[in-house]
């Protein structure tokens, strides 16, 4: 083997399926804990054994070419380390993929390698190009299945696992008192026991190990939605390729890890000090005599630019609105994507998370169409298991053609509009101009218009502009106005009222989430004045 250095790339392919495969809270919980520092855990533990003397697995040290195992950077999922000969990184790199797979049960690891040059910017684009060649040539596969006359999980199809019963395993114990949890496979039992343990040490009484979680944050089929919020940051890659253009000298490793560890920390505190802004604005409601038996929100797993987490449906507009505020304005460099999918606790949780990167993926689409790349969002209310074909969902349900034109009743997703004066085009899908109508809206309600005038609006959209053209001279006659969407304004006095030029719906949405959404700061005061504690 080669004494030259080494530089290897390591990504754990399929966290979130494993995260997300089943429709438990307690393992969707155990799982995230189980890939939560992954890397940092699994190379540590795995070099604990090595006799070397230089060993940096918390990349905490300036770059050596010296050391014998040093962590260039951990962020977005990967992982990029230096090994000073192919000896040492084909050991490592072979006893991470068994640690993984060993705490997993299911997940396996990329592993690409490269000869080290001591040229950063050199080696990094030739290890992520080494990194596609290896997907590439990487055969599907699974865990080997059941045999004949075994038995299997119903939910994933894999033979039952029975451990070896172990005195001090306390969250074993938990498992094996827990009735729910017979006949499972050991990845189950992977998540269910790592829950248990952890539930153990934090302490019982801790809300983030709830296992009534989802409850608490709606209460089962008489309260608000849920909604599971997937939000991604936009064009990274671009961030660093900048971060290496602007470098004087692209070759020294020194300053560039420096520079490479220095961003990706910057990004994910970013993300952790967003995410927290929110929680506490959601824990401050919390502390009022209406929400005090409420959890609202609860984060599932981040991993640097990428985030999920679920809440409150009401709330879930709001908070998504900070979060991505905070993300443009902390360094006025950074954008996001949000996908927030809304269903009742009681849907498939599995399927609302796959329905929230989908409705991510439809704002970063949007989001990039604009120059600079946006910050975006997109939502959906899953009634029933249809919407997970997400783009055949919409098109069968809200569109249709008229006159041979062809209508949109969704305007969204929506641009988050910036501080500086935007043009027509992010105007007409402006996300704070969609929360002001609702909230407009809202307010309607209560002055001149029954909910179910406005109900009554939303389904007759699915007739056809025709009706709500027929409609709009109704409310006319009776005196009744509607709030100004804002989106565009229309001149002709013939124009429609509730379709824009190109056929797409102004009021749609809004009247869609109307029961949907409420202001934090507000609800918190309106409960304060109803004599709750602030």
């Amino acid at each position: 083997m080669s004494n030259q250095g080494k530089i290897v790339f390591y990504d754990v392919k399929g966290i979130q399926d494993f995260i997300f495969r089943s429709n438990k809270i307690k393992e969707i919980i155990g799982a995230s804990d189980l890939i939560k520092d992954i890397y940092k855990n699994g190379l540590t533990e795995v070099t604990k054994e090595l006799t070397l003397k230089t060993i940096d697995i918390d990349g905490a040290e300036p770059f050596n070419s010296k050391n014998d195992i040093q962590t260039l950077y951990i962020g977005g999922g990967n992982a990029l380390l230096y090994f000073k000969n192919e000896a040492i990184a084909e050991e490592v790199s072979e006893k991470f993929s068994k640690y993984v797979l060993e705490k997993t049960y299911s997940l396996k690891v990329t592993v690409a390698m490269i000869s080290y040059t001591g040229k950063y910017k050199e080696d990094y684009d030739r290890v992520r190009a080494e990194v596609k060649k290896v997907e590439a040539r990487m055969p599907y596969s699974r865990p080997v299945g059941a045999f004949p006359r075994c038995k299997i999980e119903d939910n994933t199809g894999l033979p039952v696992y029975e451990p070896d019963y172990k005195e001090e395993d306390g969250g074993y114990r938990e498992y094996r008192l827990n009735k729910d949890y017979q006949n499972i496979s050991k990845e189950t039992y992977l998540k269910v026991f790592e829950y248990y343990t952890n539930k153990s040490k934090i302490g019982y009484s801790s809300y983030e190990y709830d296992e009534e979680i989802l409850d608490k944050i709606v209460k089962k089929y008489t309260d608000s939605t849920l909604a599971i919020v997937h939000i991604d940051g936009n064009d990274m890659g671009s961030h660093f390729n900048e971060l290496f253009n602007s470098q004087d000298n692209q070759e020294d490793y020194k300053t560039c890890v420096e520079e490479v560890r220095k961003k990706s920390k910057e990004i994910e505190d970013l993300y952790e000090s967003a995410f927290e802004e929110i929680k506490k604005r959601l824990q401050r409601l919390g502390e009022t005599d209406k929400y005090k038996e409420k959890i609202l929100i609860r984060k599932i797993i981040t991993a640097g630019d990428d985030i999920t987490f679920i809440v409150n449906g009401q709330f879930a507009f709001d908070v998504v609105k900070t979060f991505l505020e905070k993300i443009e304005k902390e360094e006025k460099t950074y954008t996001a994507c949000a996908g927030i999918a809304f269903c009742y606790s009681h849907f498939p949780f599995s399927n609302a998370y796959k329905v929230a990167e989908k409705l991510c993926d439809s704002a970063k689409e949007k989001a990039k169409s604009f120059f600079p790349t946006r910050s975006a969002v997109d939502f959906q209310i899953l009634s029933h298991m249809s919407a997970i074909d997400l783009k055949a969902y919409r098109q069968n349900q809200f569109t249709f053609v008229e006159k041979e034109q062809e209508y949109h009743l969704l305007r969204r997703p929506y641009i988050l509009e910036s501080e500086e004066s935007d043009g027509d085009e992010v105007k007409k899908i402006g996300y704070n101009q969609f929360i002001k109508l609702l909230e407009e809206l809202q307010k309607k309600a209560g002055q001149g218009y029954a909910r179910s005038d406005l109900k009554e609006l939303q389904n007759s959209y699915h007739k056809g502009k025709n009706v709500m053209d027929l409609l709009s001279k109704k409310y006319k006659s009776r005196g009744k106005s509607f709030p100004e969407h804002g989106f565009d304004k229309k001149e002709s006095s013939e124009a429609s009222m509730f379709f824009d030029d190109e056929g797409v719906a102004y009021y749609y949405d809004a009247f869609e989430f109307i029961d949907e959404y409420k202001n934090v700061e507000e609800e918190q005061k309106k409960n304060k004045e109803k004599g709750g504690k602030q």
